[in-house]
């Protein structure tokens, strides 16, 4: 079991991850979340499913909804920010918060990276950074699509991102150390404002944002 900076708790269950946290609301009613991000083997039955329940013993199961599959990180997003007392603090105070999808990101890093830079005497706070930074290119480079994986170069001194459109996009890792954590993700939203906006005021009125403002990056090589 994997617990997250921001207090969510992941597992992998038979049928799919599944994600817990718990609360105390606004009026002292102490909570817990869990949702289900199903995806049962050989079926499409993909899904995602949200319980919220008291913890005190006074109630049973408070609510519970179906959605459809891939809804799963706005849905812990949207309970954060709807219920979390920290979130809601830590947002009015620091400013915009990183998307869903990029905190996807950061989650997918850790998933296929943590485990070997943990073996590589990396810390939680330097895993945590380079999934930041992480999110961040993926934002930079999102014109060429979802991210697939990530990569480490066998010297270990650099992570490739693999996106559906190539090229592989990369970045120095003691570059990326050299920063906090709340670096890459205040310049990973600023990043994700700017499409945002590019999006909006596009003339053509298409709504297609436009990619590749950044100066060319070596392709990935010999990752492994």
């Amino acid at each position: 079991e994997h617990q997250r900076a921001d207090g969510w708790r992941r597992f992998n269950g038979s049928e799919g991850a599944v994600w817990r946290k718990d609360y105390v609301s606004d009026k002292g009613v102490p909570l817990r979340a869990v949702v289900v991000e199903r995806d049962p083997p050989g079926t499409a039955n993909d899904r995602v499913d949200l319980y919220l329940s008291r913890r005190d013993g006074q109630g049973g199961l408070l609510y519970e909804k179906r959605l459809p599959a891939g809804e799963g990180p706005a849905l812990r997003e949207s309970l954060d920010q709807r219920i979390d007392p920290v979130t809601r603090h830590r947002a009015d105070a620091t400013g915009p918060m990183p998307s869903a999808g990029q905190q996807s990101h950061a989650d997918r890093f850790k998933d296929q990276l943590g485990p070997r830079l943990a073996q590589l005497g990396m810390n939680d706070t330097q895993i945590d950074t380079l999934a930041a930074a992480a999110a961040k290119e993926a934002t930079r480079f999102e014109g060429q699509g979802e991210v697939g994986r990530f990569f480490l170069s066998r010297d270990g001194s650099t992570i490739a991102v693999q996106q559906n459109v190539p090229p592989l996009r990369e970045f120095s890792v003691a570059d990326a150390l050299a920063k906090r954590p709340g670096e890459h993700w205040r310049e990973a939203v600023a990043l994700d404002q700017g499409a945002q906006q590019e999006i909006h005021q596009d003339r053509g009125g298409l709504g297609l944002a436009v990619a590749g403002h950044s100066q060319p990056e070596r392709e990935a090589r010999a990752m492994a």
